[in-house]
């Protein structure tokens, strides 16, 4: 795209499919979206040489139009990378915490062989994972069990069994 900067930010494979999956195989900065208002707010005029020592492979690109570069900058220093990272993580959460309350709470069903089952939330919770096609390799299903049943209990609601 002429007039544009790509940067390639480092994540872990299952937060790349995630965003994949939600806006694209990249994402060009804008204001109208809360991801394009967080990365704005990380952005940073100054370039620094930095030894960044990144021991994940996967990479999502982002697009930063040219009168973004020249108000706000371009670069993402080291710190603010794993900001990225860990602002879309709890993006990412939040939505599967959101799909399992929606799934119990509106009583859905599943097809399984042919049969019909009762959503319960390990079975939402697959369900989600396998929207955005995210093997028990890249997350552990019974890590994110345990983590929904902790956070839904530390905040009141009935006990999760």
């Amino acid at each position: 795209m002429p007039g544009t900067f790509t940067v390639h930010l480092p994540i872990k494979s299952y937060l790349k499919k995630y965003l994949i999956k939600k806006y694209g195989t990249s994402y060009k900065i804008s204001s109208n979206s809360l991801l394009g208002i967080f990365l704005i707010e990380i952005l940073d005029k100054q370039y620094r040489k930095e030894h960044r020592q990144i021991k994940e492979k996967n990479y999502y690109p982002i697009i930063i139009p040219k009168v973004i570069v020249e108000k706000v900058g371009f670069d993402f220093p080291t710190s603010k990378m794993r900001r990225f990272e860990l602002m879309i993580k709890q993006l990412f959460r939040n939505e599967l915490d959101s799909h399992v309350d929606i799934a119990i709470n509106a009583e859905l069903y599943v097809n399984i062989n042919d049969k019909k089952y009762k959503l319960d939330v390990m079975k939402a919770i697959k369900q989600y994972l396998e929207f955005y096609d995210i093997t028990e390799d890249e997350l552990r299903l019974d890590s994110l069990y345990r983590d929904y049943k902790r956070i839904k209990n530390e905040i009141g609601h009935k006990k999760v069994s």
